[in-house]
């Protein structure tokens, strides 16, 4: 069977540990990173939920004083919490865009990578139009020698998340009229 190279895929990439995965995104739809340490987690002020009841929208980061709808990457994925940084990344939404705080793990490295294969369909049952390629880690990238000769599986941050799931990013940011309300 021949592997299947990935067009365009000469760019630089942030690497980062999402539970037992090495991922990257690509370091031109970053805003900022940050350490977990000082960013405040709350219930969005938009979110109609009662004391006890769980929250009906994603939560609130706030990071250097402004909010960011806060996802986490390992729980995307249907793995562990991720709980050590922070990757701040511009979602278009509409005619607008949404300020996402996507928690991962520990980023590891900026590198640049022209080996990129296509992943198989349906490799991931969750959020597979956004990981539908990967490269293997070596000493080029400089991501540390534990992690040489690992996977790191590419993500498209446009394909990440549902329709769905961008309308309750968008109301948890007060941008979008409620679920279910007449404009």
């Amino acid at each position: 069977m021949k592997k299947r190279s990935v067009a365009g895929s000469d760019e630089t990439l942030l690497i980062a540990e999402s539970g037992d995965l090495l991922v990257a995104f690509p370091t031109g739809k970053i805003v900022a990173g940050r350490l977990a340490d000082g960013v405040e987690i709350a219930k969005s002020s938009f979110d109609g939920s009662r004391p006890g009841e769980r929250a009906r929208l994603p939560p609130i980061a706030t990071i250097d004083g402004e909010p960011w709808v806060a996802w986490d990457m390992g729980l995307l994925l249907g793995r562990r919490a991720a709980t050590q940084a922070w990757v701040l990344i511009r979602v278009p939404y509409a005619d607008t865009t949404l300020r996402v705080a996507l928690r991962t793990g520990r980023c590891l490295a900026v590198a640049a990578t022209s080996k990129r294969m296509a992943l198989p369909r349906g490799m991931f049952a969750r959020r597979s139009g956004a990981l539908s390629s990967a490269f293997l880690i070596d000493e080029t990238h400089g991501a540390g020698t534990a992690s040489i000769g690992r996977v790191c599986v590419c993500v498209d941050v446009h394909h990440l998340w549902t329709a769905y799931e961008l309308q309750l990013s968008a109301q948890s940011l007060g941008m979008s009229p409620p679920l279910g309300a007449v404009p």
